[in-house]
């Protein structure tokens, strides 16, 4: 799909500037960022500043070279009520933004922000369970001693 002369939708710019700005923090350049991701620096570039449809694969693969979990990357972008947004990209969006945002994710991956919510939080309660059971094999290994 082309992209108008008026650029990426709100929503997507959003993803955009979240996706820069972890590219910004990371400890490798935009270079190294393609040549992993399967793109050339100029593809990257181009899905950077939105005159290329950012597709669901280009951004995976750009969270797979900065080593970053897609459950990490969105629930920065957006938190669950009570957590604190990004604050390098600005407020918190009103509900009407949310709205949009949703129906621009399912739009364009298949799904909306309450997926992307849900995944997040089920990410986190497995890491939990991950942890809980690493304590306990630790705290058996511990008594077998």
């Amino acid at each position: 799909m082309a992209k108008d002369r008026a650029g990426p939708s709100h929503d997507v710019a959003y993803l955009l500037r979240g996706l820069r700005l972890r590219i910004q923090r990371s400890q490798i350049n935009q270079y190294q960022i393609a040549q992993r991701a399967g793109f050339s620096r100029g593809y990257l570039s181009h899905l950077l500043s939105g005159a290329v449809d950012l597709k669901y694969k280009h951004l995976m693969a750009i969270l797979h070279a900065l080593k970053i979990e897609p459950s990490e990357f969105f629930g920065e972008l957006f938190p669950r009520r009570g957590q604190p947004a990004l604050a390098s990209l600005g407020e918190v969006a009103n509900r009407s933004e949310v709205a949009s945002l949703s129906h621009e994710l399912t739009r364009l991956f298949g799904f909306g922000i309450e997926t992307v919510l849900d995944l997040v939080d089920r990410v986190a309660r497995c890491e939990a369970a991950v942890e809980e059971l690493t304590g306990l094999i630790k705290q058996d290994a511990g008594e077998q001693t």
